[in-house]
């Protein structure tokens, strides 16, 4: 009985987890990524010269990390929103960006965002 409740509050403790603590929490998964790939290619197809982004993924929580100029008005949140991952994707959470300097010096900015992939597996 006891154990029951335990599985009950865990269960309902990581409903409430953000983002970022889920993916903590869950080890990291090459075929998610390996299927997310080229869909984020697809998505971010285009992106100026300058910007980059770099796809890791635990679980069904994948975290885009995209580094641009500071000057760049690329838009790649709305582009995470868009085809062709709509529908694959049940919450994108998005992360305000770090400032900092690219190795040549010019200012850039760091973001991410923490997708939360839909349950179907297309």
């Amino acid at each position: 009985m006891l154990a029951g409740r335990l599985e009950e509050t865990e269960a309902d403790l990581e409903a409430h987890l953000g983002p970022q603590e889920r993916f903590d929490r869950e080890p990291r998964d090459p075929a998610v990524e390996a299927r997310m790939r080229p869909l984020l290619q697809s998505a971010l197809a285009g992106a100026p010269d300058g910007v980059t982004w770099a796809l890791e993924c635990h679980g069904p929580i994948c975290r885009v990390e995209v580094t641009q100029p500071e000057t760049s008005r690329f838009d790649w949140m709305k582009r995470l929103n868009g085809e062709p991952l709509r529908g694959l994707i049940d919450a994108t959470h998005f992360q305000v960006g770090i400032p900092g300097r690219d190795p040549a010096g010019a200012p850039i900015i760091t973001s991410e965002s923490f997708l939360l992939l839909a349950d179907r597996q297309d």
